[in-house]
């Protein structure tokens, strides 16, 4: 008992600092809105003495008082709830009922009510003014001592959203949107969200020390997962590895990247090209070129990670103590949709791989259940190898039940086998396969030989020459080989909403990915009009791809490049389904960027002097179009382009990844049209984020620059509510007084520069909020005093108290809404 205690209690000290640090960064973002509180009403109290107003009470918050004084006519209070505040003024309350039985306001010449219109509307103003005047002095305070920010910087590119569509590549630097300079990624992202449906973004790049030309122009796309429009960017790397996702319990080897690595060089045909911080090109040269096979890197690992702070990794300190490496980094490989709406059914020429979860959730069903990065689903219920159709309804089916989920692993043991033993049997899986296919007593043989000669420990040959032996025929072979990698998992499927009776959404991230096999889940009927490649081989769902023209292929990267190199041929594909060997012909059409020797992040920038065109990318329930506008280098812009010009020649421009332009010819076909080698992507390694830090010492030019950004933040938050009118961004984005409050905890834990910075932002964003033309906020007073001064008289008490109470059930009623909202997110 002694011993627990002990325990306990030194677990409850060490969490003890976390916890008091934690209450003293909430303290800070609550005085800090306080503050900003005060200085609104601070305005409105100056105003009010400077036209001879008594003011009666200056407070903030609402509710009782905590504490306060009296000074001359004035209370000074804090309230219990430091949510807002108010300046009480002689006039407002104040009222008597004349002969009429009409409401009137008692007669003082101190009176709010008794002061000219003009003096009313700058008592009104003068909180929403200070509120600008505070923001103004935050951000140039920030400008001043120069606050760590991401720099308008590419980082990951989602090749199947509008930037990547339009050419645009890791470790551009944008200058310029729409000719507007962009100052940092925070600003990158605003235009993007708050760009209206439709608009086009014209970006100027810089790469690799050149303007990349012609400018990439992009339309952002609204998400609905996120309710804001994106273009499918994350912001810049610093070189140094913050992620390395584990595949497996093996322990990922020396020779492979890993966490803290900084990249310094890259190795091309045995030469080091060094990376320069503005410049990843040479890495992504050789990632398009490497085609998802093993990139050689020089590393500088650190000696003592665990001594390193976070600060010291993401400053990317030079004083970490490192050993240079020579690394291998395996690039992800995969697929991208033919129709970027259903990413579920990325293909390779039709051919559909394995769902994977290529990022995992908190709190996600699928990450509960124990699925790994990586893991290729093999079954879920009772259906074997889904395709996403399948496995949606099957968990739309079992809303509130647990069934069984079945995931292909590997460097996991399994079936009382090593990892290492589960890892052998998948290298030789199709070996003793095709076998046992050939003479299943001869597979036995072979087997013996294979495992006995192999490096693996007595105990593991021997269970696993016993598990083979056991299996009597061709069919049981292959069934246990293609299991042994094989577990299950148990899936607990959310119920349905109690407000809703709509089924459970997969949140999970799951894709059609790459895996160390060719496993065919499913295939795509047609691209547009015309039958897919792989449905016009004939080759079934559930096979697996052994070789292409007697060229082994053991991953879909091996496949994609075996393909690519004969585009335009007819190659022949040895495949198994089960326990049976078939063969089929495919014919691998001709793609614009094989013709003209265009490699990968090549931009085509016109096709016969024309850069847009108008496509159709779906339909109504009624069967009307959507139509939207795609531009030049989009795939779909090509392939619609080449589509219209079938059995002509076109005239096609270009821009080569590192600038060069050219032109060529090209004999458009109806098996041609179809750029087919841009429909792939290559991941990245998972990188500590780029932050810069660029201080104005000049107290005039951070004057500028602070107004500047007041000004914007401003404008930012009017844009924002009018897209949220509008519903072109979503309420998911908005947060009330807890969601402000969790933001701000965060931001005060990583500096005090960026808790002033996100006062300011807050400070801009209140004086556009209370300046609203909405009954109980300043803009709704002010309002009352326009129509005042145009009538002559008044709007009429009665008139303005029943207007008060319809703007407090309004803003109660959103005040309630956002706090339900940040308590599911906090509870998410």
């Amino acid at each position: 008992m002694l011993q627990c205690l002990t325990a306990n209690g030194d677990l409850l000290l060490a969490a003890m600092p976390a916890f008091l640090g934690n209450i003293w960064n909430i303290t800070q973002i609550i005085l800090g809105f306080s503050l900003i509180v005060f200085v609104h009403e601070l305005g409105h109290f100056a105003a009010a003495k400077w036209a001879g107003v008594r003011v009666e009470r200056f407070a903030i918050g609402f509710g009782k008082e905590l504490l306060g004084f009296t000074k001359g006519e004035t209370r000074y209070s804090f309230n219990v709830l430091p949510l807002g505040g108010y300046v009480k003024m002689l006039g407002q309350e104040d009222f008597v009922v004349d002969k009429t039985g009409e409401l009137k306001v008692k007669q003082d010449p101190r009176s709010f009510t008794n002061k000219s219109v003009g003096k009313r509307m700058v008592i009104v103003c003068a909180g929403v003014v200070m509120n600008l005047i505070f923001a103004a002095i935050a951000f140039t305070i920030v400008a001043m001592v120069g606050r760590m920010k991401a720099p308008a910087v590419v980082g990951l590119v989602d090749e199947n959203l509008p930037a990547g569509r339009a050419g645009i590549q890791p470790s551009d630097r944008i200058l310029e949107i729409n000719g507007t300079p962009v100052e940092d990624f925070d600003q990158l992202m605003r235009i993007v969200s708050l760009s209206d449906e439709g608009a086009e973004l014209e970006f100027k790049i810089e790469r690799n020390g050149k303007i990349v030309e012609p400018y990439p122009r992009v339309i952002p796309e609204y998400q609905s997962d996120s309710e804001r429009r994106q273009i499918g960017i994350g912001r810049g790397w610093n070189y140094r590895v913050g992620f390395v996702p584990q595949r497996g319990e093996t322990p990922i080897p020396d020779d492979q990247l890993q966490l803290y690595d900084k990249i310094t060089h890259v190795i091309v045909k045995g030469q080091r090209i060094p990376l320069e911080q503005d410049s990843w090109m040479p890495f992504i040269r050789q990632l398009y070129a490497s085609m998802g096979r093993p990139m050689e890197l020089v590393v500088q690992r650190p000696v003592d990670p665990e001594s390193q702070t976070e600060a010291q990794f993401l400053a990317d300190d030079p004083d970490i103590k490192a050993t240079e490496r020579v690394v291998k980094y395996t690039p992800e490989w995969v697929p991208v949709p033919y129709n970027p709406a259903t990413p579920e059914f990325a293909s390779l020429l039709g051919f559909v791989p394995r769902l994977s979860p290529l990022h995992l959730f908190e709190n996600d069903a699928f990450t509960t259940a124990g699925i790994q990065y990586r893991d290729a689903i093999v079954g879920i219920g009772e259906i074997e190898y889904p395709s996403w159709p399948e496995l949606k309804n099957a968990y739309e089916e079992n809303a509130g039940k647990t069934i069984p989920l079945r995931v292909r692993r590997i460097g996991t043991a399994n079936h009382e086998l090593s990892a290492k033993a589960v890892d052998f049997l998948i290298e030789q899986r199709e070996t003793l396969i095709a076998a046992a296919i050939a003479n299943l007593d001869t597979a036995r043989i072979q087997a013996a030989k294979l495992i006995s000669e192999s490096a693996l420990e007595a105990g593991d040959k021997t269970k696993a020459l016993a598990a083979l032996t056991k299996q009597e025929s061709v069919s049981a072979w292959q069934s246990w080989l293609d299991q042994v990698d094989v577990h299950e998992l148990s899936l607990k499927v959310p119920s349905t909403s109690l407000f809703s009776s709509e089924a459970p959404k997969i949140g999970a991230y799951l894709r059609p990915a790459d895996e160390g096999m060719v496993f065919i889940a499913d295939t795509i009927p047609a691209f547009g009009d015309r039958a897919t490649p792989a449905r016009e081989s004939g080759i079934p769902r559930f096979a697996v791809v052994l070789n292409v023209n007697d060229t082994p292929i053991g991953a879909w990267h091996d496949f994609f490049r075996v393909l690519a190199e004969n585009a335009g041929k007819t190659v022949s594909i040895k495949y198994r389904r089960f326990d049976k060997i078939g063969t089929a012909q495919l014919n691998v059409p001709t793609c614009v960027q094989s013709a003209l020797g265009l490699n990968r992040g090549d931009r085509i920038t016109k096709i016969n002097g024309e850069t847009e065109i108008e496509i159709t990318t779906g339909e109504d329930k009624e069967g009307n179009e959507f139509r939207q506008r795609a531009i030049l280098p989009d795939w779909r812009a090509v392939a619609a382009m080449l589509k219209q010009n079938e059995g002509k020649t076109v005239e096609v421009e270009y821009a080569s990844l590192s600038g060069e332009r050219g032109k060529a010819s090209y004999a458009v076909t109806a098996s041609n049209v179809d750029p087919w080698l841009d429909r792939v992507q290559y991941g990245l390694p998972q990188l500590y984020p780029l932050s810069e830090r660029h201080p104005i010492t000049n107290p005039i030019d951070a004057l500028v620059a602070g107004t500047q950004q007041a000004y914007g933040a401003t404008v930012d938050t009017i844009v924002t509510i009018k897209h949220l009118v509008t519903g072109n961004v979503g309420t998911k984005n908005m947060s009330g007084p807890l969601g402000i409050i969790s933001i701000g905890a965060k931001v005060a834990d990583h500096s005090t520069l960026d808790l002033i910075w996100l006062l300011g932002f807050l400070s801009a964003n209140l004086a556009v909020i209370n300046f609203l033309p909405l009954p109980i906020v300043d803009g709704g007073l002010f309002l009352f005093l326009i129509l005042e001064k145009i009538r002559g008289e008044p709007v009429s008490i009665k008139v303005q108290v029943a207007t008060q109470i319809v703007g407090i059930a309004l803003i109660a009623t959103v005040f309630i809404l956002v706090t339900a909202q940040d308590l599911f997110k906090m509870m998410g």
